[in-house]
C-alpha cells in the first residue's frame, strides 16, 4: 500500500464524495489513487478556485473539503481560500504534491519546500497544521493528524507530500479508525 492509497481510503471513510484539484505532475499519484473509489474529482480552472470550492463543500456538508494541488505556486495559489476557511471555521484539507526529495533546494520548478519558496511557513498562519512528510510513515501520521485537526478544530490544514514519498510502499497498513 502507498500513502496515496491510504489517503483515498481515508477520504472515503470520512464520507467525502468529492475532491477539488488542478491536475499537475506531482498531484497525479493522489488523483490516480481515487480512480477505484466512489469519489468525484472536480477539476477547477486554478488552485484558488479549487480551494474555494473545497471551502464551499465543507460549509455545505460539514465534512472536510479536500483540495489537491501541486507544490510551490499551486499551493500558494490556494492560500487566500485557506485564509477564508480559517476565518469561517470550515475544515479544508490541502494536500500538495511536492517535488521529489532529491530535487528540493536544487532549483526545481515548483519547489515549495523550505529550501524553495517555503509554502509551509506561508500557510501556517491560516492553518491548524502545515507539515511536510519526509517518509511514508511520517506521511501516515501527518495525514491522520491533519484530518483530525480539520474535523475537530474546524480549521484548514496543509500536508505537503513529496513525489517520492507518495509513490513509496508503506511498511505496514495502518489502522484508520
Amino acid at each position: 500500500m502507498r500513502i496515496t492509497d491510504l489517503l483515498a481510503d481515508l477520504i472515503q471513510l470520512e464520507g467525502i464524495d468529492c475532491v477539488f484539484t488542478v491536475p499537475g505532475g506531482t498531484a497525479v499519484p493522489l488523483l490516480l489513487a481515487l480512480r477505484s473509489r466512489a469519489v468525484r474529482v472536480v477539476v477547477a480552472k486554478d488552485e484558488a478556485g479549487a480551494a474555494y470550492a473545497a471551502d464551499g463543500y465543507a460549509w455545505a456538508t460539514g465534512k472536510p473539503g479536500v483540495v489537491f494541488t501541486i507544490g510551490g505556486p499551486g499551493a500558494t495559489n490556494a492560500l487566500t481560500a485557506l485564509c477564508c476557511s480559517h476565518v469561517q471555521g470550515n475544515p479544508v484539507v490541502l494536500l500538495s504534491g511536492e517535488v521529489g526529495s532529491a530535487s528540493m533546494g536544487r532549483g526545481a520548478v515548483q519547489d515549495g519546500s523550505e529550501l524553495g519558496i517555503d509554502v509551509l511557513t506561508m500557510s501556517r498562519p491560516a492553518t491548524a497544521l502545515s507539515v511536510s512528510a519526509a517518509n511514508p510513515e511520517k506521511a501516515v501520521h501527518a495525514v491522520l493528524e491533519a484530518f483530525r485537526r480539520a474535523i475537530h478544530q474546524r480549521c484548514p490544514v496543509h500536508v505537503s507530500l513529496p513525489l517520492d514519498v507518495q509513490t513509496r510502499e508503506l511498511s505496514a497498513r495502518p489502522a484508520l479508525t
